[in-house]
């Protein structure tokens, strides 16, 4: 199979004019000044009626947030993208509170280290972010074909009506069933290929049918509903069938064992075993992880607010904490929404960590557990 090599954007005139309005964005951020990129950044800046938000944050947050800002603008993954822009979310919100008081480490991503380090009274607090995708290969092509057919570097414009359904051999298909990215990236790289050449003068047929990768069940419908008159102009609409495997199902109605056996669970365990913001406990130090919820594919945002679900985290949490080898590998663990406002959850302290000592973290760093309807 081709790999991969990921969307590139136009940078175009409505990219070079968001930039202009954002001075300190523009500073920092490496922007070619005409063809195309594969930055990120440059997709939301060729988006701005639905970027306008963000990129306004950006350019109050970025340029304080040092080199995890920095690192933000030189992603061309999506969801890379997303995971760095958590970490600037959760920095511009300890900014608010704690000023100088929060640090980005300098050394290089293979040095084992936190994202963060805040300094709280006497006390130093390393924050490691972690945010946990569900159906990762699912939200992959779904992203990423949207992506390629608006993005292809071919001299048309087009409204295009896609869905991803089952093959030949089925009616249903499960999302479940997409695989990860080891099988996906490459097939993307052969979608992307076809799709270009098909797309690169009106074709004979105006639907066709691209098959997912070998054995897996699904395919890509991409039916062309209308030529349109400017070459740039692109309309995509993309259906995927509706399914009942809603993430919230992991911790709504079932055993805090059963949550720590599930794919959530194990990714979790596995991440708290790297011990990224150190290796065992030590006096005057406290390792939290943060654990963002806004990855998940989920039809109720901020879930894990409810009650009886932040009892069923907190569970879940000492299982997985109980089953890695001592010693214990963070002393707190902060569920969380990360975002332009940030939500948080019910803190779990797996440490022995006093009552003053976990107020005043509370209160310092503005981590008081956000409101939610029952």
């Amino acid at each position: 199979m081709s790999r991969y090599p990921g969307v590139s954007y136009p940078v175009d005139n409505t990219v070079i004019a968001e930039l202009e309005k954002r001075p300190k964005l523009r500073a920092i951020a490496s922007v070619p000044v005409s063809g195309r990129s594969k930055l990120e950044i440059v997709r939301c800046l060729a988006n701005p009626h639905y970027c306008a938000g963000l990129l306004d944050f950006l350019e109050q947050a970025v340029t304080e947030a040092g080199s995890i800002g920095k690192a933000l603008l030189q992603q061309t993954d999506t969801f890379q993208f997303e995971a760095r822009l958590a970490e600037v979310y959760l920095h511009y919100h300890l900014k608010r509170s704690l000023v100088d008081s929060v640090a980005t480490p300098s050394a290089g991503r293979a040095v084992r280290q936190p994202d963060l380090i805040v300094r709280i009274c006497d006390l130093e607090v390393a924050i490691e972010i972690y945010s946990p995708r569900d159906l990762q290969g699912f939200q992959l092509v779904v992203e990423h074909v949207k992506s390629i057919l608006r993005y292809l570097e071919v001299d048309a414009g087009y409204w295009l009506e896609v869905a991803i359904e089952p093959d030949e051999r089925g009616d249903v298909m499960f999302a479940l069933d997409v695989e990860e990215d080891r099988v996906i990236r490459p097939w993307l790289g052969c979608f992307a290929k076809e799709a270009s050449l098909w797309l690169a003068k009106p074709p004979d047929e105006a639907m066709r049918r691209f098959p997912g990768p070998a054995g897996l069940g699904w395919r890509v419908m991409v039916k062309i509903n209308k030529w349109l008159d400017m070459d740039r102009e692109r309309l995509i609409s993309l259906h995927t069938a509706t399914r009942s495997d809603d993430p919230r199902q992991m911790f709504d109605g079932c055993r805090p064992a059963a949550t720590a056996g599930y794919w959530w669970g194990r990714r979790v365990k596995a991440k708290m075993a790297e011990r990224q913001a150190g290796s065992s406990p030590q006096c005057g130090r406290i390792r939290m992880l943060v654990i963002d919820f806004s990855a998940l594919d989920t039809g109720f945002p901020g879930f894990f607010l409810y009650p009886h679900i932040a009892e069923q985290i907190d569970g879940a949490v000492r299982i997985i904490s109980g089953e890695i080898d001592p010693p214990l590998p963070y002393d707190v663990v902060l569920p969380a929404e990360l975002g332009i406002v940030c939500q948080f959850g019910h803190l779990v302290w797996l440490g022995e960590q006093d009552e003053k000592t976990r107020k005043t973290i509370i209160d310092t760093a503005q981590f008081h557990v956000s409101t939610k309807c029952t």
